[in-house]
């Protein structure tokens, strides 16, 4: 029999090489003043099906300023013009042509394809610019599903980073996780002949693994966590298609050209902050309200019977803890030496570099600094979340949620200075 192949998400590590040019910039922050400006919002608890969101997990623009959004919970992709109105809808739960069984992201490619990948199809499903369905496009048998947070298109092809794979034998022994496990960071087209080109590699830890028979049907847990403070690395796509890696606690990011090789390193004076009793302290108070409100702890996949569920929260289940559960779990938390000064990369469309840092206290604004092609320094700007996606017109999209936790699309245009 066949094994199943389960991709997860999971904390990675990566050594980096020596870079071949160091670019440095400018060691004073340039506050960016200026304010994106609100133009539409979509979100609602009571009104129209599609106003109503249920966890939008990923959103991009099309060349005309529309925008699609993957709506998870509700297995469906909505479509909303420039000014907000309402487009169209499409997709629903299920195994047939078209259907969704674990939507995780969408890409829209530069010929206006619709790419939406889907963790329980191990590969992709395919739309035209109006919502009908073209076709399957499975990964190949040693690739697991992009990340949902780091999928990139560039021209008609993705640039993204593979879930790594566990594969587990029906009916038969946990994976061996002995060994040390790759993810890559691939390029992929959606030719006939189209194959995964690696780009970069990253090492990973083991997760904990559990598995479970019921009715026929295997479910697979894998628990993903990792000490507070560990730097996780990351990555981001560039304008020429090559990549952003940010591997160490410092302020270094290496650039990699569209054949993978190293090209030059870009670096800010900023150092990764040794951790204090404070910080620790800091750190436990933030997991113990986040674990009063259900959420915080470790992040879990599971997956069976033809579909997968993310969940993060004490367990990977989401539901509150008691005040002694509370309490043992923080006990058991483990720290990390530095507070890196890098806490993810991200790039839009124009191949402009969003790189969050870690604040000076937990609690504070992160600033984010942009960096724009050419390796120029645009400035800083604080108070405000990197986007979900980004047109070519300077729109900016943002998941958010109000005072009463209703989740909201909400668009505005980006300022001039930001570019």
């Amino acid at each position: 029999m066949r094994s199943a192949l389960v991709a997860v998400t999971l904390l990675l590590f990566a050594v980096p090489a020596g870079a071949q040019q160091r670019v440095d910039l400018p060691g004073r922050d340039a506050p960016l003043r200026s304010r994106p400006a609100d133009l539409w919002t979509v979100g609602t608890d009571e009104g129209e099906s599609w106003e109503m969101l249920s966890n939008v997990l990923s959103m991009a623009f099309d060349a005309n300023d529309n925008l699609f959004a993957l709506d998870q919970g509700s297995h469906r992709i909505l479509v909303f013009d420039r000014t907000g109105r309402f487009v169209r809808q499409f997709g629903k739960q299920g195994e047939g042509p078209g259907e969704f069984q674990a939507p995780m992201a969408l890409a829209i490619l530069g010929d206006g394809t619709l790419v939406v990948t889907d963790l329980g199809r191990r590969g992709f499903v395919l739309f035209d610019a109006q919502g009908t369905y073209l076709r399957d496009v499975p990964l190949p048998e040693d690739f697991g599903m992009p990340r949902p947070n780091e999928l990139f298109v560039r021209g008609n092809e993705i640039i993204a980073r593979s879930m790594p794979l566990l594969r587990i034998s029906p009916g038969g022994a946990p994976p061996d996780l002995s060994s040390p496990r790759k993810s890559p960071v691939f390029r992929f087209g959606f030719g006939a002949d189209a194959a995964p080109r690696t780009l970069h590699e990253f090492l990973m830890d083991a997760p904990q693994v559990r598995t479970s028979s019921s009715g026929g049907r295997q479910t697979v847990m894998a628990t993903m966590s990792r000490a507070t403070f560990e730097k996780e690395p990351s990555f981001a796509a560039l304008a020429d298609g090559g990549v952003a890696i940010s591997a160490i606690s410092d302020y270094t990011i290496e650039i990699k050209d569209a054949s993978g090789r190293l090209a030059r390193s870009l670096s800010r004076p900023i150092a990764a902050k040794r951790v204090t009793e404070r910080d620790r302290n800091d750190a436990r108070d933030e997991q113990r309200e986040r674990l009063k409100n259900g959420s915080g702890g470790a992040t879990t996949v599971a997956i069976g019977g033809g579909g997968a569920v993310f969940r993060t929260g004490p367990g990977g289940g989401g539901a509150p803890m008691s005040d002694d559960e509370i309490e043992r779990n923080i006990e058991q938390m483990t720290f990390a030496e530095e507070i890196p000064s890098i806490e993810r990369i991200w790039s839009d469309v124009t191949g402009r570099l969003w790189i969050v840092r870690r604040p000076d206290r937990p609690g504070r604004d992160k600033p984010v600094d942009l960096i724009g092609t050419g390796d120029r320094y645009i400035g800083t700007v604080t108070g405000i979340a990197v986007p979900s996606a980004v047109s070519t017109s300077g729109l900016a999209a943002w998941v958010e949620r109000d005072e009463f936790d209703i989740e909201k699309i909400v668009v505005r245009r980006l300022p001039g200075d930001w570019r």
